[in-house]
């Protein structure tokens, strides 16, 4: 499984939230959240009025989310804990860690 975080593009004239970047995207499902709980809270939903804004503050923070874990992945997980069904369990190492992010 790849990790996206989504990106921005130039268009020729300005820099605009690349829509095939996004798509499967965690700036796509932060959008997706963020509109459902809007109208969860307020009984309407979203306008498009500041739609780019939104989608680029998602991108930015996605990115960094993502940017975060890579640089720490090595120390995400050390150890695995199993437990079985009568409680006891087994104790595996993690000797290495590989985050595949995609821009």
């Amino acid at each position: 499984m790849s990790l996206k975080p989504g990106n921005i593009r130039y268009d020729g004239k300005k820099y605009v939230v690349d829509e095939n970047a996004i798509a499967d995207s965690m700036a796509r499902k932060m959008d997706e959240e963020m509109k459902r709980l809007y109208s969860q809270m307020y009984n309407r939903s979203m306008t498009r009025k500041g739609e780019a804004d939104r989608r680029l503050f998602f991108v930015a923070i996605s990115r960094g989310i993502l940017r975060y874990l890579k640089e720490k992945e090595g120390e995400l997980i050390k150890n695995i804990h199993f437990r079985n069904s009568s409680g006891s369990s087994t104790v595996s190492n993690v000797t290495y860690t590989n985050l595949d992010i995609t821009s």
